[in-house]
């Protein structure tokens, strides 16, 4: 019988026989437990010879067996066996099956399944444990023990308490507590108490606690150790009883049982104070903390002495902390004589605990001033105990950045000891950094604002502001939010608030940098404005004003300091532009006015203007100062009036302009010279040309002023000499002389030729008789080399053989031609022989006002002979060393019968008659078309290569000869440069063998053979994979340049936005290459589009053809195109208008094509210089410029002459000229007067007035008689044609219209009011007239349009006691209202005083009239009349829709119109409308819920209403509409440029789930009139968290205790998060810590790294939380703690080994020692290591370490990866005797405490073992299938 399935660890030998039980017990002859092992229990029974066991007979077995030492229990269940033999031969018995065998479940001495065989438990009482309820010596404490037995402890059993030191006990001890019943009594003998079980046994895995009662000794102890057993049926034996080690009355371990200390006298354990604020001024709090050194019954009461001289505000305001330390006392506070106390009352049960701190706070006011030192405060008690006064400790600590700021009354006065502001650009209307410095001797914690102020001029939108921090520190933000912007402020008032946001501080002592931007105003602030900083917060600082640098810039005084503004123009360095005139007439002390063009010089408004001179020999003023804007450029305009002293003479000035504007901040200076000339000296106005070439024969104008009446050629002389060579030179006498004026003519003279290039001095000679006078031309006279002649074309390029072919031919820059022998010609042909050319006709004309070279066009006659190139040369008879030469290959003798190639078309397009351009990369495809061939095309022949045509695609017409074939030209290796190679067109088969070389020379006929026909033509090959032009929109342009090419260029450079391109000119006689300027329209890598502007060029001739390249800086791939310019002549196209008075003012427009551009031009009229304004519609096409007529003496047609007068690079000697004709009209002229006071006298001035007119005056009231007035003859004065008269006003004010005629029909009008000057009265309404309300695209209008009326001797009135009404009882709004001008005492005149302006908001009307209005006060009372006409405005949404354009509301409405008239400057092009773009989203991302306010700056977003706006929120297929909340657009924004901020709420997400993150798209929607226009951002919408965290997964889920490793967590439900420390973990073991890195986060998990460090084995729940939503949300997992592996041997090597053999052993587990390695056994001795023992036997003999590896895992630092490789050796033969056979031996590997063993086999000398394998290494090849 086997019973399967017991313990093996509790099997032993069985005690006797097997007892049988029943009636069959006999039966058996014998009975014995074979054994009892390995888990089962084998017993065997032999049945009696005759006996027989029968069928279902019971027989119950009973033996016994000695249970195991430990603790069992196995568990499973237990199965029975049998086997049965007969011991007869050849008889296999029988085998019962397997039966399972029952076991009672019940309890067996309370243990748990007690019944199962060879469950067995150790008696055992280890559980068991007590305290004591007080450690003090002396006093009564009460024992707690808790006995915990393993198994029931029999009744009448004695359980033994030992240990009790110090303890005398004896007799009985009564026992209580739960379990006292189930004892009979304890008895005490000295120090055990033993006590007896009664009559029920003590439950097992119970605790069964009793309490007794002792009395402490008197002496202090230790704890002793205590011990607990138990005898009687069942022994326990002795073990230690556990103890709790918990503080007791503030002692340590207190509760451990008879661990005493005497009695504590009362005092503090701790005591200190401390403070939370140490600024002065600011509310303080005080906090005192304390500790019993032992425990105090109540009442208590607790004082702090030393507050004398300390502030405390009354009520007392005393807090205790409220986590049940003092403040559920009931604490009472009381103040008296310096002293605070705080009485806690008698409360039932309760008490103060030793060494528990206890505290409370109480507020204190800190002084205007720091106190000279802390005050010494002290801490008394009294009470139940009493505690004498102690002084209170301080922590010293710093606080808010002040050392010792924690003590009390520690106090600083907050100040800021660096604080400047600067900034960077002192120009008006452009960005502005203001950059701020600050240092605070306290720190400025988080939601403290620093508010800077004063910069209110400053244009910034309000709302949030970037803040550029120095460093890229994260200080502020906009709002101290999550969603707050970091490093943003805000802009309110105009103020800039920077607030510090959560999580930092500006740290005392710390110097913080940070720059903001704004927009400088359109006018500087005057006075400059004071920039202050305060501070506001935990620590206020009061306002002060900022230190600024006084460091100039930008040429600015002081143009760092904040506003200290300038207009842009002022920045600007001036430049002269020109002077005019640079020299006059001393005419004894006469004024001479000099008309000086400053540009960037600025305007006289608001500037001081200064004139200098050297000496006191001329005076100078200003008498104009006009300004306008040339090219761009602000351009002044001066008349300076020059007075030369009359004893002074002749003589040179200089000059100098002083302008300073901006409060001086800027000072600008130009000077010129002038020279004062004889006044007798005529002089030189200007010269033209001053540059020709040494051809000469060209006319040289001179305009000379100052010239006296009478003079003609011959007084003229000039003289050409070099500056070097006075004896070379040469004088040519005047050829004409015609004046233009009184003194001033024009003198002309023909210019010399000249030997060769030079520049030359120009004298003038002028004989006034009896004087002569040298002048000398400013500009001299430079001759330059002609330009070569040039052939530019020749008509037809194809000539026939042997015929007497004509070609038409154009020269260029050609000698003077004056007859057909001037020309001679010579053709060469490619054979050698030459041809003259027969001069037939030809055509010549001057090409250049500065050169006699011509454009000529010649018609030949020649006779060529050989095919082939013809070469064509032309020369000027006179002059054979200039010949112009036609281009190689321009001109082709051809003999037309022979087969011809007349059309090459390449599949890319290109096409050619000769040529045609074919790939290098790849194949060509290219058509050939041919004609006079007597067979259709047989080959081409490509160099060696024949090529055939493409079967199917040849065609031939044997009637005409024509013929088509494709051919497939091959691909080239070159790249780069283009390439030209021949071909030949073979159409039959040649005798002799051909080479398209032949085609050079044209020998082909005779090279092939005279049976060969062919054809040459040649193949361009181009390198297709560079860039090349598709398209090319000009081809020729004027020599003035500006022509806009636009090219489509495939393959050209990707142009970046950093990236140069550049254009160059060159070819066409040009000599150097000129540069072009290039704009990219688009750049892609397949496709750009380019505008090259062409630059001006000088064109010899008609016309010159020139290459044009374009490319990148950087790049090696560019294009070249072809271009022609054509030389151009200035002409004036129009004069508008062409006639006005003599009296001059009349504004002419002159449009003059090809005219210099862009330069400053002057008019000379009628022999007068006058300025002249290039307009902005000028080009290097044509000029558009304007100036003013003067008056002149006569009326008449007046010459003009437009020239250049300022310096220039070309062209500057031409001029243009125009007649300008001038009338005389009878009228009144400006300025005329429209108002005066009564019987004042009145001044006209009226144009045309006969010499001697008697002039009727009469003055026509609107309502009455007209009144006559006689004119003061004695005041009428002539001046310049002008006449003006004087008369008296009427005596009755009012309105009239004065008349002043010459007769009946010649009459002069105007209007005039007059009024009485002391009384109230209207002076002016601007604008006299306002629109009507108007709707536009929806929405009105010009509502309320503001008007001034401006009133004269005005009571002066409070601005809320004005009131305006009109006729209709429409009240005006008044808007404002400004006084000016007192008036003088009585009894003088001032006609414009005590004035006020009053501002007034037209009242909306609804039909065009003129409206009375009335302005009155009520206090004091006054009224005053005034008149304001309506009108209907524009319908501007038709009138721009008819233009194609939209209206620019925020320009109407900015700037209302002031007629009806329709004005397209209200109007905008679509197609100029920029745009819109976002500049900056305040947040990116927020809550799928939606609610977050955002801020959208945009620019250039059109609209006029915030309804004119919508916003689209898009999630994939799903979207919402939002409409703004606010929509603000900047000052000055129209529908072309503006710059717009919109705020919205978010909507919630449009997929409509709150926990799902999505990416949305924000579409901003225009709409104005027909104009969309649409912008975007994209904003991500966060999932919101709900509900704890929840953890994916988490790897490893098994670490050693004590090591520290990486736990890689995966988690749910967080926040996307960049920051590590956002995620934390919380231990067992309470520790919490951040995670170390996060290594991925998305919306949907986190997984992090934290480095964790567990002590104990076993299951340790982790949780896992997002610092944001705290402990509560977090998620948890339980982490295996298993504990560190024990040192190993996992291997030895060999494991059967001889003497001297080596052996490896791998161990691990072992501690990590980097030093233990060693590679040698000299090293591993000296390592102090590793050491080897080997057991054989009897014998321990340690063996040498050869070599130690560490052969763990990289970076291992741990047990639990540790493995090491050691070398050792068996000992030699004289150490370890030779063996007769193998023994088996154990070797110990040892590491310090570290230890482990491992068998080894050691093997004699006769035992076979494995000396060695060959080969050593196998090749593994996987086998087929």
């Amino acid at each position: 019988l086997t019973v399967q399935g017991l313990p093996a660890a509790g099997t032993a030998t069985p005690l006797g026989a097997v007892a049988l039980q029943g009636a069959l017990a006999a039966a058996f002859q014998s009975r014995a437990v074979l054994s009892a092992s390995s888990g089962a229990l084998l017993v065997k029974l032999t049945v009696a010879a005759g006996q027989t066991v029968p069928a279902n007979a019971f027989v119950a077995l009973t033996f016994t067996l000695v249970n195991a030492a430990q603790d069992v229990d196995a568990g499973g269940s237990l199965v029975l066996a049998c086997t049965a033999a007969t011991g007869v031969p050849g008889d296999a018995g029988l085998t019962l099956p397997p039966l399972p065998l029952q076991v009672p479940s019940d309890l067996l001495l309370g243990l748990a399944g007690g019944y199962r065989p060879l469950r067995v438990a150790v008696p055992s009482l280890r559980a068991s444990r007590a305290k004591q309820s007080n450690p003090l010596t002396r006093k009564a404490s009460n024992i707690t023990l808790w006995v915990v037995p393993s198994v029931w402890v029999p009744p009448a059993s004695v359980v033994t308490l030992s240990g009790l030191s110090g303890l005398t006990l004896s007799g009985n001890v009564p026992l209580r507590g739960p379990a006292a019943s189930l004892f009979a009594g304890a008895t005490g003998s000295g120090s055990a108490l033993q006590l007896t079980v009664g009559a029920q046994a003590l439950p097992a895995g119970v605790e069964s606690t009793v309490v007794f009662t002792v009395v402490n000794p008197a002496a202090e102890q230790s704890a002793p150790t205590l011990t607990i057993e138990a005898s009687g049926g069942i022994k326990f034996p002795a073990s230690g009883l556990t103890q709790d080690h918990a503080s007791l009355l503030g002692i340590e371990n207190g509760t451990d049982p008879l661990l005493l200390v005497q009695a504590l006298f009362p005092a503090f354990a701790y005591q200190a104070a401390w403070q939370s604020m140490p600024v002065v001024s600011l509310d303080n709090t005080f906090t005192v903390a304390f500790q019993p050194n032992s425990d105090w019954q109540l009442p208590m009461a607790f004082t702090v002495k030393g507050l004398s001289g300390i502030t405390i505000p009354t009520p007392l305001r005393v807090t205790f902390p409220t986590d049940g330390n003092l403040a559920d006392l009931s604490p009472q506070a009381s103040l008296s004589g310096g002293a605070l106390t705080i009485s806690i009352p008698p409360s039932a049960g309760r008490r103060l605990f030793g060494l528990v701190t206890y505290s409370f706070s109480f507020a204190v006011t800190n002084p205007a001033d720091p106190p000279a030192s802390s005050p010494a405060l002290s801490l008394q008690g009294s009470g139940t105990v009493t505690v004498a006064a102690t002084a209170l400790d301080y922590p010293g600590q710093v606080l808010l950045g002040v050392p010792g700021g924690t003590d009390p009354m520690v106090l600083v006065r907050p100040v800021l000891s660096q604080r400047s502001v600067r900034q960077s650009n002192p120009l008006t209307g452009q960005a502005n950094t203001f950059a701020v410095n600050l240092q605070c001797n306290v720190d400025l914690g988080a939601g403290s604002v620093v508010t800077i102020s004063g910069l209110s001029a400053a244009v910034v939108p309000l709302g949030s502001l970037a803040a550029d921090v120095a460093g890229g520190a994260s200080l502020f933000a906009d709002s101290l939010t999550a969603a707050g912007v970091r490093n943003a402020g805000q802009w309110a008032g105009g103020k800039a608030l920077f607030t510090v946001r959560v999580g930092a501080t500006l740290q005392a002592g710390v110097n913080y940098s940070w720059s903001f931007t704004a927009t400088n105003p359109s006018t500087p602030p005057d006075p400059v404005p004071v920039v202050w900083v305060e501070v506001s917060g935990a620590v206020p600082l009061a306002a002060v004003v900022m230190d600024v640098p006084g460091v100039d810039a930008m040429n600015v005084t002081n143009g760092s300091n904040p506003l200290v503004l300038v207009d842009a123009v002022e920045a600007l360095v001036p430049s002269l532009d020109y002077v005019d005139p640079t020299q006059a007439v001393a005419l004894d002390g006469r004024e001479v006015r000099v008309q000086v063009s400053v540009l960037d010089f600025g305007s006289n408004a608001s500037a001081r203007f200064s004139l200098t001179t050297p000496g006191n020999q001329t005076s100078v003023s200003l008498v104009s100062w006009t300004t306008g804007r040339l090219l761009g450029r602000l351009q002044s305009l001066l008349v300076v009036a020059l007075r030369r002293s009359v004893l002074a003479g002749p003589g040179a000035e200089t000059v100098q302009l002083e302008r300073c504007a901006n409060r001086m901040l800027v000072c600008k200076r130009v000077s010129f010279g002038f020279t004062f000339l004889d006044v007798m000296q005529p002089f030189i106005q200007t010269v033209s040309p001053v540059t020709v070439d040494t051809f000469g024969g060209v006319p040289l104008n001179f305009y000379l002023d100052n010239v006296g009446a009478g003079l003609g050629a011959q007084d003229f002389l000039l003289t050409l000499s070099r500056a070097d060579d006075n004896s070379s030179s040469v004088s040519v006498n005047a050829s004409s002389v015609r004046y233009t004026g009184n003194l001033t003519a024009l003198v002309v003279f023909q210019a010399p030729a000249a030997a060769a290039p030079a520049a030359l001095n120009a004298m003038l000679r002028v004989r006034v008789s009896p004087k002569v006078f040298y002048l000398t031309s400013p500009s001299g006279l430079t001759y330059t080399a002609p330009a070569p002649p040039t052939v530019t074309s020749v008509v037809p390029s194809k000539i026939p053989l042997n015929v007497g072919t004509k070609v038409l031919v154009t020269l260029d820059n050609f000698p003077p031609v004056s007859a057909s022998g001037d020309l001679t010609a010579w053709f060469n042909s490619s054979a050698g022989s030459s041809a003259r050319g027969v001069v037939l006709s030809y055509q010549a004309r001057q090409a250049r006002a500065e050169s006699v070279l011509q454009s000529v066009t010649v018609r030949l006659s020649t006779n060529v002979d050989a095919q082939g190139t013809v070469q064509l040369a032309v020369w000027h008879a006179s002059y054979p060393s200039l010949v112009a030469r036609l281009a190689a290959g321009s001109l082709v003798a051809m003999d037309f019968s022979a087969p011809q190639v007349q059309g090459l078309l390449a599949e890319t397009g290109d096409s050619g008659s000769q040529a045609v351009r074919v790939r290098m990369s790849t194949t060509t495809r290219v058509t050939v078309s041919t004609a006079k061939t007597p067979a259709p095309l047989a080959s081409v022949l490509v160099g060696s290569t024949v090529l055939k045509p493409l079967a199917g695609l040849t065609s031939y017409d044997a009637a005409t000869l024509r013929g088509q074939a494709m051919i497939e030209v091959p691909a080239s290796s070159a790249r780069g440069a283009d390439y030209t190679v021949n071909a030949l067109a073979l159409f039959s088969n040649c005798s002799a063998a051909c080479s398209p070389d032949c085609c050079v020379a044209s020998t082909c006929g005779a090279v092939c053979g005279s049976d060969c026909s062919l054809a040459c033509f040649s193949l361009q090959y181009f390198d297709d994979l560079r860039p090349f032009i598709t398209y090319q929109s000009d081809v020729e342009g004027a020599d003035v340049g500006g022509t806009q090419v636009t090219l489509v260029v495939s393959k050209f450079p990707v142009v970046g936005a950093s990236d140069v391109v550049w254009a160059v000119v060159s070819g066409g006689g040009l000599g150097a290459a000129v540069s072009g300027q290039v704009y990219v329209v688009y750049s892609g890598t397949q496709e750009s589009k380019l505008l090259v502007v062409m630059p001006a060029v000088t064109v010899s001739a008609d016309s010159i053809n020139v290459q044009c390249t374009v490319g990148v800086v950087g790049e090696t791939d560019n294009v070249t195109f072809a271009f022609s310019y054509f030389a151009t002549q200035p002409a004036v196209v129009s004069v508008s208008p062409s006639r006005g008075l003599r009296s001059g003012g009349v504004t002419v427009t002159v449009a003059v094509n090809y005219f210099p551009y862009p330069y400053s031009l002057g008019v000379i009229f009628d022999g007068a210089t006058l300025p002249a304004t290039v307009l902005p519609a000028s080009s290097l096409v044509q000029t558009v410029l304007s100036f003013v007529t003067p008056a002149t003496d006569s009326a008449g047609d007046k010459s003009c002459v437009v020239f250049v007068r300022s310096r220039c690079a070309r062209g500057c000697d031409e001029t243009v000229g125009f007649t300008f004709q001038q009338a005389e009209l009878f009228r009144a002229l400006a300025p005329i007067p429209g108002r005066g006071p009564i019987n004042a006298s009145v001044k006209v001035q009226l144009a045309a007035v006969p010499t001697g007119a008697i002039l009727s005056i009469k003055f026509w009231p609107s309502n009455a008689s007209a009144v006559a007035v006689s004119e003061d003859r004695s005041a009428r004065t002539v001046s310049g044609g002008v006449t003006t008269v004087s008369f008296r006003a009427p005596l009755v004010a009012g309105g009239y219209t004065c008349v002043v005629a010459l007769d009946a029909a010649t009459q002069a009008t105007f209007d005039f009011v007059a009024y009485d000057p002391s009384a109230l009265r209207v002076v002016s309404v601007v604008p006299p007239q306002v629109p009507l309300a108007a709707a536009v695209y929806g929405h009105t209008l010009l509502s309320g349009v503001n008007f001034v009326v401006t009133l004269a001797n005005v009571p002066r009135a409070a601005a809320s006691n004005l009131s305006v009404t009109f006729d209709d009882a429409s009240p005006g709004q008044v808007v404002a209202v400004e006084y000016s001008g007192t008036c003088a005492a009585a009894g003088s005149f001032k006609e414009v005083c005590d004035t006020a302006r009053v501002t007034v908001a037209a009242p909306d009307y609804s039909l065009p009239d003129t409206l009375e209005g009335t302005v009155f006060s009520r206090s004091p009372s006054w009224s005053a009349a005034f008149e304001l006409s309506y009108f209907s405005a524009c319908d501007f949404a038709r009138y721009c829709a008819s233009l194609g354009f939209v209206v620019n509301s925020p320009l109407v409405a900015a700037n209302p119109p002031g007629s009806s008239a329709c004005d397209a400057r209200y109007c905008v092009d679509p197609a100029g409308m920029s745009d819109p773009q976002i500049v900056s989203v305040s947040a990116a991302q927020g809550p799928a819920s939606g609610g977050s306010d955002i801020t959208v700056v945009m620019q250039n977003l059109p609209f006029a209403f915030t309804s004119d706006v919508s916003v689209t929120v898009t999630v994939g297929q799903s979207s919402a509409l939002l409409l703004p909340t606010s929509l603000v657009m900047g000052a000055g924004g129209t529908l072309l440029s503006s710059q717009s901020t919109l705020r919205l709420l978010t909507a919630r997400s449009p997929v409509g789930d709150d926990s799902a993150a999505a990416l949305a798209q924000y579409t901003v929607t225009a709409i104005v009139g027909t104009v969309t226009r649409t912008t975007s951002f994209s904003y991500q919408y966060l999932p919101v968290i709900s509900g704890p965290a929840r953890i994916v997964s988490i790897l490893p889920s098994q670490v050693t205790a004590g090591v520290a490793t990486a736990v890689t967590v995966r988690v749910q439900n967080v926040e996307l998060l960049t920051n590590a420390s956002q995620l934390r973990m919380v231990t067992c073991n309470a520790s919490e810590q951040g995670a170390a890195s996060i290594t991925a986060s998305s919306f949907k998990s986190t997984t992090a790294i934290f480095s964790v460090t567990l002590r104990k084995s076993g299951a340790c729940l982790l949780r896992v939380y997002q610092d944001r939503f705290g402990l509560a949300n977090a998620a948890a997992v339980n982490l295996t703690v298993v504990p560190p592996p024990s040192p190993r041997l996992d291997s030895v090597f060999p494991s059967a080994a001889r003497r001297g053999d080596a052996l490896t052993l791998t161990a691990v587990a072992f501690r990590v020692d980097s030093s233990l390695a060693c590679g040698s056994a000299a090293a591993c001795a000296t390592a102090a290591g590793f050491s080897v023992t080997l057991y054989a036997g009897s014998q321990a003999l340690s063996l040498g370490v050869s070599s130690v590896v560490f052969a763990g895992s990289s970076g291992c630092t741990r047990v639990d990866c540790s493995k090491y490789t050691v070398t050792t050796a068996l000992p030699s033969a004289d150490v370890l005797a030779d063996l007769a056979q193998a023994v088996a031996c154990k070797v110990q590997l040892t590491l310090g405490a570290d230890s482990a063993l491992a068998a080894v086999t050691l093997l004699s000398s006769l035992s076979p073992y494995l000396a060695q394998a060959q080969p050593a290494a196998l090749q593994v090849d996987q086998a087929a299938g």
